[in-house]
């Protein structure tokens, strides 16, 4: 059975800030570190958006403003969680 990613996703409660914040982890609670997080537009002309996250597994994207995106996180070895 493959391992899962968590993806923890931290937004400020009263903010407007396009800026998207997280942590990548499996499912034992383990940061992973180097995981791709990858935010594609739902709409047309506006590129993807990606990092990687640090040692502790933490990432951040910088979004454009309403423009909805999907994001997808990849680590070798575990199943894409979305």
């Amino acid at each position: 059975m493959p391992k899962s990613l968590i993806l923890l996703l931290l937004f400020p409660i009263f903010s407007l800030s396009q800026t998207l914040t997280g942590t990548v982890k499996d499912s034992l609670g383990n940061p992973l570190q180097n995981a791709n997080v990858i935010a594609k537009p739902l709409v047309e002309k506006q590129g993807l958006k990606f990092a990687i996250a640090d040692h502790l597994g933490r990432y951040k994207l910088e979004l454009e403003e309403k423009v909805p995106y999907e994001v997808k996180v990849s680590y070798l070895g575990f199943k894409e969680e979305i």
